[in-house]
């Protein structure tokens, strides 16, 4: 093999391995977008259910997760009623799209923000962090 053949072959495997991590990156970032649309529509359903909930039974006792699945799993509500919450709660629905559980932040307006880690899993409240919170 000549020296050029051969540094035409580096060149060619080169170009391939470059590719190839080009791809890399682009289905990760690409993964994780989708991951992150998801989280953010996961959240709103999520902030309609406590809204649901506390329009019939009022304020949340507690924002602590295991606390928050107790309270929207009361059975007091009418058994014909569409705030019969226990029947429709799914607790899957209050992780995130990385398999984190929400944070819930209430607000001076009352109202809750559904806060996911992201993909690093930690609750970073910078600037740049990439955590998703949904009001």
């Amino acid at each position: 093999m000549t020296s050029a053949t051969r540094n035409k072959l580096i060149a060619v495997v080169f170009v391939l391995l470059l590719g190839t991590g080009l791809l890399a990156v682009t289905f990760d970032r690409a993964a994780t977008a989708a991951r992150s649309t998801k989280t953010r529509v996961q959240a709103g359903l999520v902030i309609s259910t406590l809204q649901s909930y506390q329009k019939t039974f009022g304020p949340l006792d507690s924002l602590d997760l295991p606390q928050v699945l107790a309270q929207l799993m009361r059975t007091d509500a009418p058994k014909n009623s569409a705030t019969a919450f226990s029947s429709t709660i799914d607790p899957a629905a209050f992780h995130d799209a990385w398999g984190h559980d929400f944070r819930f932040v209430r607000r001076a307006d009352g109202n809750i923000t559904v806060w996911s880690a992201g993909p690093n899993g930690v609750f970073e409240d910078s600037p740049g962090s990439d955590d998703i919170r949904v009001e």
